[in-house]
C-alpha cells in the first residue's frame, strides 16, 4: 500500500550538528505552465503573497506554512531556496561533499542532491523576507515533508547529513529490512524531507513530491475534487471512501495526500 512508506519508526544514532545552509527558505516549482499550476494551487488554498517581478513569470504562494515559489520555465523541477548571510561558509560545505555547483551570478549558486531535489543559494540577508503565518489555511492539509525517491540510501543520508540535516525516524539501513523499501526522515529545521530507497521500481516516488498529512483526508480529498482537479490515483478506505490520493500539477510535479 502506498502509505505503508509513512508506518514503522526506530531511530538511530545522529552524527551531525544541525548547521543550517540557510535563514530564509522557500520551496521552488518550476513550470512552463505557469498560469495553469497557479490556477491549480489556488483551487487548493494557496494565496498569493507577492509577484514583484516586472515579466510577471514568477509567483510567491503560500498555505500558510508552505512558501511556494512558483516560476515559469522550460523544465519542470522542485528545488530548496535558501536566503543565506553565510554564503562563503555554504560553498565550502557544497566542496567539501564533492557536489557539483553551477553559477547563476557569483553570489547565486546552485546544486544537485539525491533523490533528484536541488538546492539554490542565494547571498542575502532575507530581511525582507516574508514569513507565513504558521496556520495552514489550504485544503491539502498540513504540510509533512517533501518526499525523495533514492538509489542509495546510504550515499543520500551522508549527503544530507553533512549539509545539515540531522535524522529524525526511519527502517534500520542495513540490508534486512524485510518491507522491500527503506526510508529516512530527515529535517534541518527549516524542512523534513523523506528520503526511500525501494527493492525494484519505485511505484510513487519518482520525482520531489510535495507530501501533505491530514486527519480529515476524505472530507480534504472530496472537497478538492468538488473544485474540478482530478486525482490521478485514490486508494479507499474499508468503506470505500476515499482515504489517500495522488495529485498532479499541471506542470508535472506530484502532491501525495495522506490520511494522517
Amino acid at each position: 500500500m502506498i502509505y505503508s512508506i509513512f508506518n514503522c519508526s526506530i531511530i538511530v544514532e545522529n552524527h551531525y550538528k544541525i548547521i543550517m545552509l540557510g535563514d530564509k527558505l522557500t520551496i521552488t516549482l518550476s513550470t512552463d505552465k505557469f498560469s495553469e499550476t497557479l490556477r491549480f494551487f489556488e483551487l487548493l488554498g494557496f494565496t498569493t503573497l507577492t509577484e514583484l517581478n516586472a515579466k510577471n513569470n514568477w509567483r510567491l504562494i503560500t498555505d500558510g506554512v508552505v512558501l511556494l515559489l512558483v516560476v515559469e520555465n522550460s523544465s519542470e523541477y522542485i528545488e530548496l531556496t535558501y536566503q543565506t548571510k553565510s554564503y562563503n561558509a555554504a560553498l565550502k560545505k557544497f566542496e567539501s561533499i564533492g557536489l557539483d555547483k553551477i553559477y547563476l551570478t557569483p553570489k547565486d549558486v546552485k546544486v544537485s542532491t539525491p533523490g533528484g531535489l536541488g538546492i539554490h543559494l542565494i547571498n542575502i540577508d532575507g530581511a525582507d523576507f516574508i514569513e507565513p503565518s504558521g496556520n495552514p489555511t489550504g485544503k491539502c492539509g498540513r504540510f509533512h515533508e517533501i518526499s525523495l525517491g533514492v538509489e542509495d540510501i546510504y550515499n543520500a543520508l551522508d549527503v544530507y547529513g553533512r549539509l545539515g540535516f540531522n535524522y529524525d525516524a526511519g527502517t534500520v539501513v542495513d540490508g534486512e529490512v524485510k518491507t522491500g523499501m527503506q526510508w529516512a526522515s530527515m529535517n534541518d529545521g527549516k524542512i523534513r524531507l523523506g528520503l526511500y530507497q525501494f527493492e525494484n521500481e519505485n511505484p510513487f516516488v519518482t520525482a520531489p513530491t510535495l507530501c501533505y498529512y491530514a486527519s480529515d483526508m476524505t472530507e480534504r480529498i472530496e472537497a478538492i475534487q468538488s473544485e474540478g482537479i482530478e486525482f490521478i490515483k485514490i486508494l479507499n478506505n474499508d468503506s470505500g471512501e476515499p482515504h489517500h490520493g495522488i495529485l498532479k500539477t499541471p506542470g508535472g510535479q506530484q502532491l501525495f495526500l495522506f490520511n494522517q
